[in-house]
């Protein structure tokens, strides 16, 4: 089972996308404070990054930059959600990401 954490500082976008890939089969972390997403990626080693580029707390690029810089093949999935079908759209560019 493939595993995914999480970055976005919206509670309620985080649990959507949550539930939602859950309900896929993925094994899911949320996290809502970007300070803590290395540590997170070094325990749980996830298949994947996915991260809110829409953040009122953080600037998601300057993450991106800095997960690219000290793993430059690690794959992270830089998304914006603002409805149901947004989630439905992420969960294919996923699916793709992850069988590659």
């Amino acid at each position: 089972m493939a595993s995914i954490l999480i970055v976005d500082d919206q509670p309620h976008a985080r649990k959507l996308v949550s539930k939602s890939l859950s309900a896929e089969g993925y094994q899911i972390e949320a996290i809502g404070n970007p300070a803590l997403t290395w540590e997170h990626i070094r325990e749980l080693q996830p298949d994947l990054v996915f991260l809110n580029s829409l953040s009122d707390r953080f600037d998601s690029f300057e993450l991106l930059i800095d997960i690219k810089r000290g793993h430059p093949k690690f794959p992270v999935l830089v998304y914006v959600t603002k409805s149901f079908d947004d989630v439905e759209r992420l969960k294919e560019a996923i699916a793709g990401v992850l069988d590659e």
